[in-house]
């Protein structure tokens, strides 16, 4: 081989690592700035949202163009509390009627009984300072989480009615663990 195929040889191959090397970079920025701005990563922690989502789980949330609605998981940055991303789902939107019945365990949103097509822990039967049936104020939610004798949401003065301003995003999928990946 002479030495002008060599270096012509050299050449092709540098090429290729520059255009590989390029090309992983230029994707690091997107995916930089989609988490810096449209994107953000939670991890759960604690049980109040199991069996649906677990200690140690991570998820992608989203606030661009996020109006709440019934049902959506959420992530809530609530002042005071310690835990500062905590993860409830959506249960009444601002005018809605929320009542519980402890003693059939029935949530009842505008008098209808909540339709839950989630798993849920097990029935409602902790009252913590809930003194319903309450109205959710204008610009708020009412949030519970899925394992609902083991979570302190929307029926304790301490969280109450969550604001939109409170909201960080609502869940998109299930990132990790791998084998447990869920788009919501």
């Amino acid at each position: 081989m002479d030495k002008s195929n060599t270096k012509r040889a050299y050449g092709k191959a540098a090429e290729y690592i520059y255009s590989v090397f390029s090309t992983f970079l230029i994707c690091m920025m997107i995916i930089f700035i989609a988490f810096s701005f449209f994107f953000r990563l939670v991890q759960v922690t604690g049980d109040s949202m199991n069996p649906t989502l677990e200690t140690g789980d991570r998820l992608i949330i989203s606030n661009v163009s996020y109006t709440p609605d019934y049902g959506d998981i959420i992530a809530v940055n609530k002042n005071g509390i310690e835990n500062s991303s905590m993860i409830k789902r959506v249960i009444a939107l601002p005018g809605d009627s929320v009542s519980i019945d402890f003693d059939t365990h029935l949530i009842t949103v505008n008098g209808k009984v909540l339709f839950e097509d989630y798993e849920i822990t097990e029935p409602i039967s902790e009252r913590y300072d809930f003194k319903g049936p309450v109205t959710v104020p204008e610009n708020s939610v009412f949030v519970l989480g899925d394992n609902r004798n083991n979570s302190i949401d929307s029926r304790t003065e301490s969280i109450g009615f969550i604001t939109f301003d409170e909201i960080s995003g609502k869940a998109l999928t299930r990132l990790f663990p791998v084998g447990r990946f869920n788009i919501y």
